[in-house]
C-alpha cells in the first residue's frame, strides 16, 4: 500500500487493528513524547518510508516510550523501504533487539 502521509498510515493501521479486535489508541502522550499507536499488546511507531535513519529514529522512540509501557511488543510500521546494505543491517539489528517490523 502507498500512503500520502504518516498520519494516513497511522489511521489505516489503527483501523486494521480494530477490525482484528484490538483496543487501539492513537497519539498517546508519554513521559517523553507521543506514541503513534498503542494496543492492549503493542507499542507501535509509524514511519512512512523505512530507511536506516527512520528505523534508528523509531527504535529510539520505542525504547523511550517503552519506559511507560514496558509490557507491550515494540513494532515499527512502514509502507516502503530503501533496501540497501545499511538498511538491511539495521533491520536485522531491530529484529535481534526484539522489535517487530511491519511493512505495508
Amino acid at each position: 500500500m502507498k500512503f500520502r502521509s504518516e498520519l494516513e498510515l497511522q489511521r489505516n493501521l489503527a483501523q486494521a487493528l480494530r477490525a482484528k479486535g484490538f483496543d487501539v489508541v492513537r497519539e498517546v502522550s508519554a513521559s517523553n513524547g507521543r506514541a503513534d499507536i498503542i494496543t492492549n499488546f503493542h507499542l507501535i511507531e509509524c514511519k512512512l518510508v523505512l530507511t536506516r535513519e527512520s528505523l534508528l529514529q523509531a527504535l529510539g522512540q520505542l525504547r523511550v516510550y517503552a519506559l511507560d509501557w514496558p509490557n507491550r511488543t515494540q513494532v515499527i510500521a512502514g509502507c516502503g523501504s530503501v533496501n540497501d546494505e545499511r538498511y538491511r543491517a539495521t533491520y536485522q539489528d531491530c529484529l535481534r533487539l526484539g522489535v517487530q517490523i511491519w511493512k505495508y
